[in-house]
């Protein structure tokens, strides 16, 4: 707080008009006027004066007391304080989504490359009338990644390890069994 505010403020306690105080340090009610205006300041023996006036020291009398400076002091203290503290919440939260992210990441790959892969199956039969014999079959491949047969239940006419694509295998299967005037489905 200035001087100047801090002369009106006891001034005022003191119930004293500026024209009072005026003549109790020997100046003028406008010299007074514009102490508290902030448009001059008292020299020193003037301010030492005022003191003795209102009964204070001068460090009151100019702000400069120590109450107000640990006022002061833990103010900015308080408010580095709760700036710190919102800091490390944030620091908290960022460093938590980030491990999280991790964990996900690792958690996801090891899941991706340990699944087992899904097999499916395509089943039919082929007939030959000539010997009148019904042949079934189970193709069974994986679905991940590029399609690989994985087995073949039923006469092996046609070697399955040549095929990774299952339809083209039913329909070699089926072509011979025409070949051989028989039928699948």
């Amino acid at each position: 707080m200035e001087i100047g505010n801090k002369i009106a403020e006891f001034r005022k306690k003191e119930n004293l008009s500026q024209e009072q105080l005026a003549e109790k340090i020997d100046v003028t009610r406008q010299t007074i006027s514009k102490w508290e205006l902030g448009e001059t300041n008292p020299n020193i023996e003037q301010a030492k004066k005022l003191a003795k006036v209102f009964k204070v020291s001068l460090d009151e009398l100019t702000g400069n007391s120590l109450e107000t400076e640990i006022i002061d002091k833990v103010a900015k203290t308080e408010k580095m304080t709760k700036v710190i503290v919102k800091l490390s919440i944030v620091t908290t939260i960022l460093s938590s989504i980030i491990i999280l992210c991790i964990v996900l990441f690792i958690a996801s790959t090891f899941i991706y490359f340990r699944a087992t892969p899904v097999y499916q199956g395509i089943e039919f039969s082929c007939y030959l009338p000539d010997i009148n014999e019904k042949f079934n079959y189970n193709i069974k491949y994986s679905s991940s990644e590029k399609p690989k047969i994985m087995a073949v239940t039923g006469e092996e006419v046609i070697p399955f390890e040549n095929y990774d694509n299952p339809d083209t295998l039913y329909r070699d299967i089926n072509n011979y069994y025409l070949s051989l005037g028989g039928k699948c489905g």
